[in-house]
């Protein structure tokens, strides 16, 4: 197995980066504040699994990665 650029494998090391600047920005946005008309709707839509809000990213980030390995 080779590859065809392999200089574009350096790319791999800015990989961790992504999910250290995922968790700033989540720390940065709690200074926002935003009003909402019922506070119910807020709580309704806060209960879950909230786990599921962290989903898009790490598919993100897996493409990215998968991308950086296949170029």
């Amino acid at each position: 197995m080779f590859f065809l650029w392999p200089q574009f494998l350096w790319l791999m090391l800015a990989l961790p980066l992504l999910p250290a600047v995922y968790l700033w920005l989540l720390r940065r946005r709690g200074k926002q504040a935003v009003r909402y008309s019922s506070l119910g709707t807020v709580r309704a839509a806060t209960t879950g699994r909230p786990w599921r809000r962290h989903v898009p990213p790490a598919l993100l980030f897996l493409a990215c990665a998968g991308l950086m390995l296949a170029a």
